[in-house]
């Protein structure tokens, strides 16, 4: 779009321009700054992506004011909007408080007609509530009394088992006294035993120095025998010479 100084005020920015040119295509209307602005928040709507509009000229201020135009163009239609916005929330909430009041009037007839049928029925329902409870008390009954045929069997299980137990922990114990028998005689065997051998020791010790004795006798028997034959010998050989 070509714009073009005027050098004058021109009613092309007031609000009903802006109405003029509200949600309408490019080429419906003559060419005008607001038509390519709203194009351009059309756009961004639709494809959800950023728009960027371009204005350029050399020399001048214009562009400026047309930037500031837009921005009012903006402005004005994001205020729209919120107008917009908020008529549709108020029609809601009319809405809603109308609904709500033709539901509190529905429930009011609904409840009128259902209190005397639901008087009927609340009158079975209790009857057939009594027989419920009833029949749970019965099932409870049951219950609990298998439930203590079952702790009972229990018990006497664990009587029997206790009394196993015991029977077991006796047979140890006479086992281990038996036991503890046999290792005390074993203990006496082991030190007569230890005792014999030490006996049997100092014995053949003293057998030992009782040869050594008698050796030792013979050897100084005969040594003296010895000498002795020696001695005659000499005396003989002196009478003789």
């Amino acid at each position: 779009m070509v714009a073009v100084n005027p050098y004058q005020l021109l009613p092309i920015y007031s609000p009903e321009q802006i109405r003029l040119y509200t949600n309408k295509k490019i080429g419906e209307m003559p060419p005008h700054i607001f038509a390519i602005a709203d194009n351009c928040y059309f756009n961004m709507q639709r494809n959800n992506r950023d728009q960027c509009c371009i204005i350029r000229k050399e020399i001048g201020r214009r562009k400026k004011e047309g930037e500031k135009k837009e921005r009012e163009r903006k402005k004005e239609r994001k205020k729209e909007r919120k107008k917009e916005s908020e008529g549709k929330k108020e029609k809601g909430r009319k809405e809603g408080k109308r609904k709500k009041e033709r539901e509190r009037k529905r429930k009011g007839k609904e409840r009128k007609e259902g209190r005397k049928e639901g008087r009927k029925e609340g009158r079975k329902e209790g009857k057939r509530k009594k027989e419920r409870k009833k029949e749970r008390k019965k099932e409870r009954r049951k219950v609990m009394e298998r439930k203590k045929k079952k702790e009972k069997g229990r018990k006497k299980e664990r009587k029997k088992e206790r009394k196993k137990m015991r029977e077991r922990k006796k047979k140890e114990k006479r086992k281990g006294r038996k036991e503890g028998k046999r290792k005390k005689e074993r203990k006496k065997e082991r030190k007569k035993e230890r005792k014999k051998v030490r006996e049997r020791k100092k014995r053949k010790k003293k057998e030992g120095k009782r040869k050594k004795e008698k050796e030792r006798k013979k050897e100084r028997k005969n040594e003296g025998k010895k000498e002795k034959r020696k001695k005659k010998e000499r005396k003989e050989g002196r009478k003789r010479k």
